[in-house]
Protein backbone atom coordinates (compact mmCIF):
# COMPACT_ATOMS: atom_id res chain seq x y z
CA UNK A 1 0.00 0.00 0.00
CA UNK A 2 1.56 3.40 -0.82
CA UNK A 3 2.20 5.53 2.02
CA UNK A 4 -0.50 8.13 0.91
CA UNK A 5 -2.87 5.24 1.96
CA UNK A 6 -1.91 4.60 5.21
CA UNK A 7 -3.80 5.90 7.86
CA UNK A 8 -1.86 9.02 8.87
CA UNK A 9 0.78 8.40 5.84
CA UNK A 10 2.25 11.33 4.32
CA UNK A 11 0.59 13.15 1.10
CA UNK A 12 2.69 12.76 -1.87
CA UNK A 13 1.91 15.50 -4.79
CA UNK A 14 2.52 12.74 -7.56
CA UNK A 15 -0.64 11.21 -6.09
CA UNK A 16 -2.43 14.42 -4.48
CA UNK A 17 -3.10 15.76 -8.22
CA UNK A 18 -4.94 13.04 -9.52
CA UNK A 19 -7.37 15.38 -7.87
CA UNK A 20 -7.81 17.09 -10.96
CA UNK A 21 -9.11 14.08 -12.45
CA UNK A 22 -11.18 12.84 -8.96
CA UNK A 23 -11.50 11.57 -6.03
CA UNK A 24 -11.16 7.96 -7.32
CA UNK A 25 -7.96 8.51 -9.10
CA UNK A 26 -6.14 9.46 -6.42
CA UNK A 27 -7.14 6.23 -4.70
CA UNK A 28 -6.40 4.32 -7.07
CA UNK A 29 -3.13 5.83 -8.38
CA UNK A 30 0.00 3.98 -9.86
CA UNK A 31 3.21 4.93 -10.76
CA UNK A 32 3.71 3.28 -14.26
CA UNK A 33 7.13 2.83 -15.81
CA UNK A 34 7.86 4.03 -19.33
CA UNK A 35 11.12 4.42 -21.18
CA UNK A 36 10.20 8.41 -21.05
CA UNK A 37 10.26 8.05 -17.06
CA UNK A 38 13.60 5.18 -17.04
CA UNK A 39 15.64 7.90 -19.38
CA UNK A 40 14.62 10.66 -17.02
CA UNK A 41 15.61 8.68 -13.92
CA UNK A 42 19.13 7.86 -15.03
CA UNK A 43 19.95 11.11 -16.17
CA UNK A 44 18.96 12.40 -12.32
CA UNK A 45 20.98 9.60 -10.84
CA UNK A 46 24.02 10.40 -12.76
CA UNK A 47 23.90 14.56 -12.36
CA UNK A 48 21.92 14.91 -8.83
CA UNK A 49 23.42 11.38 -7.17
CA UNK A 50 21.22 7.79 -6.72
CA UNK A 51 21.44 4.90 -8.07
CA UNK A 52 23.50 3.40 -10.73
CA UNK A 53 22.89 2.87 -14.03
CA UNK A 54 23.17 -0.83 -15.79
CA UNK A 55 23.07 -1.29 -19.92
CA UNK A 56 21.59 -4.26 -20.71
CA UNK A 57 22.84 -5.47 -23.91
CA UNK A 58 20.90 -8.72 -24.18
CA UNK A 59 18.13 -7.36 -26.32
CA UNK A 60 14.46 -7.27 -25.23
CA UNK A 61 13.79 -6.15 -21.69
CA UNK A 62 11.39 -8.63 -21.13
CA UNK A 63 10.55 -9.69 -17.59
CA UNK A 64 9.24 -12.60 -18.83
CA UNK A 65 12.51 -14.11 -20.50
CA UNK A 66 14.65 -16.15 -17.93
CA UNK A 67 17.76 -14.18 -18.94
CA UNK A 68 16.54 -10.84 -18.40
CA UNK A 69 15.44 -12.26 -15.47
CA UNK A 70 18.71 -12.72 -13.99
CA UNK A 71 20.25 -9.72 -15.17
CA UNK A 72 17.53 -7.88 -13.03
CA UNK A 73 18.10 -10.16 -9.78
CA UNK A 74 21.83 -9.37 -10.55
CA UNK A 75 21.09 -5.37 -10.47
CA UNK A 76 18.00 -4.84 -8.40
CA UNK A 77 18.88 -1.29 -7.13
CA UNK A 78 19.86 -0.25 -10.10
CA UNK A 79 17.85 1.69 -13.11
CA UNK A 80 18.26 -0.55 -16.60
CA UNK A 81 18.54 1.37 -19.25
CA UNK A 82 18.87 -0.17 -23.44
CA UNK A 83 22.07 0.99 -25.22
CA UNK A 84 20.05 3.59 -27.29
CA UNK A 85 18.94 4.97 -23.93
CA UNK A 86 22.27 5.40 -22.39
CA UNK A 87 23.44 7.31 -25.19
CA UNK A 88 21.15 9.56 -24.86
CA UNK A 89 21.50 9.78 -21.24
CA UNK A 90 25.10 9.99 -21.59
CA UNK A 91 24.26 13.10 -24.21
CA UNK A 92 21.70 14.78 -22.21
CA UNK A 93 24.53 14.89 -18.90
CA UNK A 94 27.21 16.08 -20.94
CA UNK A 95 24.85 18.85 -22.19
CA UNK A 96 23.25 19.91 -18.72
CA UNK A 97 27.21 19.77 -17.33
CA UNK A 98 28.39 21.77 -20.27
CA UNK A 99 25.70 24.74 -19.68
CA UNK A 100 26.99 26.73 -16.44
CA UNK A 101 23.70 28.31 -15.91
CA UNK A 102 22.15 24.94 -14.86
CA UNK A 103 24.65 23.65 -12.98
CA UNK A 104 24.78 26.21 -10.49
CA UNK A 105 21.50 26.22 -10.26
CA UNK A 106 21.44 22.42 -9.92
CA UNK A 107 24.68 22.62 -6.99
CA UNK A 108 23.42 22.29 -3.47
CA UNK A 109 21.36 20.07 -1.22
CA UNK A 110 20.39 17.25 -3.79
CA UNK A 111 17.43 14.77 -3.74
CA UNK A 112 16.60 15.25 -0.02
CA UNK A 113 13.49 13.94 1.34
CA UNK A 114 11.60 16.68 3.77
CA UNK A 115 8.95 15.94 5.45
CA UNK A 116 6.18 19.11 6.82
CA UNK A 117 2.59 19.65 7.88
CA UNK A 118 -0.17 21.64 5.52
CA UNK A 119 -3.94 21.84 6.87
CA UNK A 120 -3.07 19.50 9.95
CA UNK A 121 -1.97 16.72 7.16
CA UNK A 122 1.83 14.96 7.18
CA UNK A 123 3.05 15.99 3.88
CA UNK A 124 6.56 14.64 2.25
CA UNK A 125 8.53 15.22 -0.99
CA UNK A 126 11.96 15.20 -2.55
CA UNK A 127 13.03 18.57 -4.08
CA UNK A 128 15.51 17.70 -6.84
CA UNK A 129 17.89 20.52 -5.74
CA UNK A 130 18.08 23.24 -2.46
CA UNK A 131 20.61 25.79 -2.12
CA UNK A 132 21.19 28.79 0.13
CA UNK A 133 21.05 32.12 -2.23
CA UNK A 134 22.53 32.48 -6.14
CA UNK A 135 25.35 34.53 -6.89
CA UNK A 136 24.92 36.82 -9.66
CA UNK A 137 27.01 35.37 -12.77
CA UNK A 138 27.13 36.35 -16.43
CA UNK A 139 26.31 33.36 -19.06
CA UNK A 140 26.76 33.31 -22.93
CA UNK A 141 26.72 37.09 -23.00
CA UNK A 142 23.99 38.14 -20.44
CA UNK A 143 24.69 39.36 -16.73
CA UNK A 144 21.66 37.16 -14.15
CA UNK A 145 21.39 38.76 -10.82
CA UNK A 146 21.53 37.44 -7.49
CA UNK A 147 18.60 35.45 -5.87
CA UNK A 148 18.48 35.70 -2.08
CA UNK A 149 17.28 33.36 0.33
CA UNK A 150 16.78 29.45 -0.38
CA UNK A 151 16.58 28.63 -4.00
CA UNK A 152 14.54 25.74 -5.42
CA UNK A 153 15.23 23.75 -8.64
CA UNK A 154 13.62 20.75 -10.43
CA UNK A 155 15.78 19.02 -13.35
CA UNK A 156 12.91 17.31 -15.71
CA UNK A 157 14.02 15.57 -19.46
CA UNK A 158 11.12 16.43 -21.66
CA UNK A 159 10.80 16.23 -25.55
CA UNK A 160 11.14 19.78 -25.97
CA UNK A 161 12.86 22.22 -24.35
CA UNK A 162 11.99 24.82 -26.56
CA UNK A 163 10.65 27.92 -24.84
CA UNK A 164 7.58 28.35 -26.97
CA UNK A 165 6.61 24.80 -26.43
CA UNK A 166 7.41 23.77 -23.02
CA UNK A 167 5.39 25.75 -21.07
CA UNK A 168 2.51 23.02 -23.01
CA UNK A 169 4.32 20.46 -21.05
CA UNK A 170 4.99 21.98 -18.13
CA UNK A 171 0.84 22.84 -17.45
CA UNK A 172 0.19 19.46 -18.99
CA UNK A 173 2.49 17.51 -15.95
CA UNK A 174 1.29 20.01 -13.21
CA UNK A 175 5.30 21.39 -13.13
CA UNK A 176 3.99 24.59 -11.27
CA UNK A 177 2.27 22.64 -8.85
CA UNK A 178 4.71 20.34 -7.87
CA UNK A 179 7.63 23.38 -7.30
CA UNK A 180 4.82 25.31 -5.27
CA UNK A 181 4.36 21.92 -2.89
CA UNK A 182 8.03 22.04 -2.69
CA UNK A 183 8.41 25.54 -2.04
CA UNK A 184 5.54 25.31 1.03
CA UNK A 185 7.84 21.92 2.49
CA UNK A 186 11.55 23.66 1.59
CA UNK A 187 9.95 26.77 3.86
CA UNK A 188 8.14 24.27 6.35
CA UNK A 189 10.29 21.39 7.26
CA UNK A 190 13.26 21.26 9.97
CA UNK A 191 15.18 19.89 7.64
CA UNK A 192 16.73 23.62 6.45
CA UNK A 193 17.12 26.57 8.19
CA UNK A 194 13.48 28.70 8.73
CA UNK A 195 13.53 31.35 5.28
CA UNK A 196 11.75 31.82 2.25
CA UNK A 197 12.28 30.46 -0.71
CA UNK A 198 12.55 33.29 -3.22
CA UNK A 199 13.15 31.87 -6.51
CA UNK A 200 12.01 28.70 -8.35
CA UNK A 201 13.53 26.97 -11.25
CA UNK A 202 13.47 23.83 -13.98
CA UNK A 203 16.25 22.79 -15.71
CA UNK A 204 14.94 21.38 -18.76
CA UNK A 205 16.93 19.06 -20.94
CA UNK A 206 15.29 17.65 -24.17
CA UNK A 207 15.86 13.52 -23.91
CA UNK A 208 17.31 13.26 -27.68
CA UNK A 209 20.33 14.71 -29.81
CA UNK A 210 21.09 17.48 -30.02
CA UNK A 211 20.27 17.91 -25.82
CA UNK A 212 19.67 21.67 -25.80
CA UNK A 213 19.15 22.65 -22.44
CA UNK A 214 17.00 25.56 -21.21
CA UNK A 215 16.39 27.18 -17.74
CA UNK A 216 13.16 28.39 -16.82
CA UNK A 217 12.41 30.33 -14.01
CA UNK A 218 8.52 30.39 -12.25
CA UNK A 219 6.69 33.56 -11.93
CA UNK A 220 5.64 34.40 -8.21
CA UNK A 221 2.05 34.63 -9.53
CA UNK A 222 1.71 31.01 -11.23
CA UNK A 223 2.96 29.76 -8.17
CA UNK A 224 0.83 31.26 -5.73
CA UNK A 225 -2.51 29.92 -8.53
CA UNK A 226 -0.86 26.59 -8.22
CA UNK A 227 -0.62 26.73 -4.45
CA UNK A 228 -4.55 27.83 -4.75
CA UNK A 229 -5.09 24.47 -6.66
CA UNK A 230 -3.06 21.93 -4.44
CA UNK A 231 -4.77 24.25 -1.69
CA UNK A 232 -8.27 23.07 -3.14
CA UNK A 233 -7.17 19.39 -3.47
CA UNK A 234 -5.95 18.67 -0.12
CA UNK A 235 -9.38 19.70 1.28
CA UNK A 236 -11.09 17.34 -0.97
CA UNK A 237 -8.84 15.13 0.45
CA UNK A 238 -9.76 15.84 3.84
CA UNK A 239 -12.85 15.69 3.28
CA UNK A 240 -12.98 12.46 1.78
CA UNK A 241 -10.95 10.72 4.24
CA UNK A 242 -13.16 11.66 7.12
CA UNK A 243 -15.97 10.47 4.84
CA UNK A 244 -14.31 7.17 4.05
CA UNK A 245 -15.31 7.66 0.57
CA UNK A 246 -13.61 8.48 -3.11
CA UNK A 247 -15.92 9.49 -5.57
CA UNK A 248 -15.39 9.61 -9.06
CA UNK A 249 -16.67 12.78 -11.65
CA UNK A 250 -20.17 12.85 -10.84
CA UNK A 251 -23.57 10.57 -9.79
CA UNK A 252 -25.31 12.97 -11.95
CA UNK A 253 -26.55 12.93 -16.01
CA UNK A 254 -24.78 15.20 -17.93
CA UNK A 255 -25.94 17.35 -20.30
CA UNK A 256 -24.12 16.89 -23.48
CA UNK A 257 -24.43 19.57 -25.95
CA UNK A 258 -22.97 20.44 -29.46
CA UNK A 259 -21.96 24.16 -29.38
CA UNK A 260 -20.60 24.07 -25.72
CA UNK A 261 -17.16 25.10 -24.70
CA UNK A 262 -14.99 22.14 -24.31
CA UNK A 263 -11.68 22.28 -22.31
CA UNK A 264 -9.28 20.00 -24.43
CA UNK A 265 -6.89 20.11 -21.62
CA UNK A 266 -8.15 18.32 -19.38
CA UNK A 267 -5.06 16.62 -18.85
CA UNK A 268 -4.81 12.32 -19.87
CA UNK A 269 -1.16 13.11 -19.11
CA UNK A 270 -0.08 11.01 -16.54
CA UNK A 271 0.89 8.02 -17.69
CA UNK A 272 4.33 9.44 -19.49
CA UNK A 273 4.95 12.44 -17.12
CA UNK A 274 8.85 13.35 -17.64
CA UNK A 275 10.90 12.70 -14.46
Amino acid sequence: MASDLIPGGPVHYSRLKKFRHSAAHYLSHEDKATPSLGKGSAVHSVLLGGKRVVVYEGGARNPKFSKYQDFMAANENAFIVSPKEAADVVGMRKSIEGHTRAMAILEGEREKLIEWETMGRKCAGTPDNVRFGLPAMQFRGRQYPACEGKVGAELKTSKTAAPWSFPWEAKRYGYAGQCSWYRNGIEQTLVYPPGPVSDYFVVVVESTAPYPVTVFHYEERALNKARMEWRGWMERLLECERAGKFPDYTDEDVSLGIDDDLDLDWGAEDDEAAA
